[in-house]
């Protein structure tokens, strides 16, 4: 995990503390970033795990669900059942 990434895994866990993101902690980036980490700082101050260790299951969750979103697009387009590029 890189340094930004790590960043805003802190950040996100301040702001569930009640921290004022802009005000109390200094921040280049729209604000979307910090509010899609907040779930997993919620879920890594709820579990006791690291936060790094909830991100990355987060990533290989939601990789999972878009694989699996794939593949049922790809087997509805293939079994004639249309999809979005159907005419």
């Amino acid at each position: 995990m890189n340094h930004d990434v790590a960043w805003l895994l802190a950040l996100s866990g301040r702001v569930l503390e009640g921290a004022r993101l802009y005000v109390d902690y200094p921040e280049v980036n729209p604000p979307l970033i910090v509010w899609l980490n907040l779930p997993v700082a919620w879920a890594a101050g709820q579990t006791g795990l690291a936060p790094a260790t909830v991100f990355r299951l987060a990533v290989v969750a939601l990789a999972g669900i878009a694989l699996g979103a794939g593949a049922a697009l790809s087997r509805g387009r293939h079994a004639g059942g249309g999809g979005a590029g159907a005419a």
